[in-house]
């Protein structure tokens, strides 16, 4: 697995920081190319921080300290610099920079639960809003096309009336970049009462979707990437998306189901 990288690592606790400890998380997320030379006083003096508050963020972040923070984002920077890319586009490079944070953030093991809840569900409700929304869309004809009984809801009244009809042999995953979407909350709210198990995908750890789901999966966030030109907000959830359902299709009965349905279109 690879390194968690910076961005990923504050993005993921920011929420969590106090003031002065984010005024010096985003010091150096806009100044990554600086800290390679930069000593912990000249940080603290040009964030307007203490050296104290650079230590603990360093720390809450899961770096030993400040000098492993350094060599953590120095390794970042030289693959960044010299990364494989097939095409002379950023998006390219954009592309492969999710990737490697997603797969530092989830696991095989995460992806082989995920299939599990799934394979064991009498009833699949996939939930999204907006472009999440697509993504929850897309992942049902997929299950749907293997045999699954899988419904996907978009909007946010149709899916916490459908939430309260879920029983405890059901799965609810639900698609929420933000994971303080109050629709998403409120249906998994009503949906664990009734006992059903919750799966998340989103980005922020340290989100009310993360804490109060039984399974949540990172995915990587585009304030990671400094481009306002780059939209694609749904790549990583798609990316984790395709990877549990290229697991099921390992297994015959699915990948039989999804071909007698390709055969009528």
């Amino acid at each position: 697995m690879n390194r968690v990288s910076y961005s990923d690592r504050y993005i993921n606790i920011k929420d969590s920081l106090t003031k002065q400890e984010r005024e010096a998380g985003e010091y150096i997320l806009k100044h990554l190319d600086q800290m390679e030379q930069m000593t912990i006083q000249e940080l603290a003096k040009l964030a307007n921080v203490s050296s104290a508050t650079v230590t603990r963020l360093s720390r809450k972040l899961d770096y030993t300290n400040f000098s492993e923070l350094k060599s953590y984002i120095r390794e970042e920077r030289t693959k960044q610099l010299n990364p494989k890319v097939p095409l002379d586009s950023p998006v390219a490079n954009y592309y492969q920079q999710m990737l490697q944070s997603v797969e530092s953030l989830v696991n095989q093991g995460m992806i082989e639960k995920l299939e599990t809840l799934v394979k064991q569900a009498r009833k699949i409700l996939i939930v999204g809003i907006g472009s999440s929304g697509l993504t929850a869309m897309e992942a049902k004809l997929h299950l749907a096309r293997m045999g699954f009984v899988v419904d996907c809801i978009s909007d946010p009244h149709a899916m916490k009336m459908s939430a309260v009809l879920l029983e405890p042999e059901d799965l609810l995953i639900c698609i929420s970049n933000s994971g303080e979407t109050q629709a998403i909350i409120d249906t998994v709210t009503y949906a664990k009462t009734n006992g059903v198990s919750v799966v998340s995908l989103t980005n922020s750890t340290h989100s009310t979707l993360a804490k109060i789901s039984d399974l949540f999966l990172a995915t990587s966030s585009l304030e990671t990437i400094d481009d306002p030109r780059f939209i694609n907000s749904q790549f990583t959830n798609i990316f984790i998306l395709d990877t549990l359902l290229y697991g099921l299709l390992s297994h015959a009965e699915y990948a039989a189901k999804r071909s007698r349905t390709l055969d009528v279109l």
